[in-house]
């Protein structure tokens, strides 16, 4: 990470879960994923908006849910 921060690109993966410690799991779901969706249209952190383009370790750590809602156009 750079400075504790994780920068998103298109997710590779349709759902991946973390288990970070402490019994937290961070979870990441990339809905509409496909080749052709390749932009990411929104970004919600535990059910609330995520304007960022980034996610800070924190976040990671506290578990919880990122989601991607992926488009394919900009």
């Amino acid at each position: 990470p750079a400075g504790g921060r994780y920068y998103f690109g298109s997710p590779v993966m349709d759902e991946a879960s973390v288990h970070v410690g402490n019994g937290n799991v961070f979870k990441v779901i990339a809905k509409n994923n496909s080749a052709a969706n390749k932009y990411i249209k929104s970004v919600t952190l535990n059910g609330k908006p995520h304007e960022k383009l980034y996610i800070d370790f924190k976040d990671i750590a506290a578990g919880g849910e990122l989601v991607f809602e992926m488009s394919d156009t900009r």
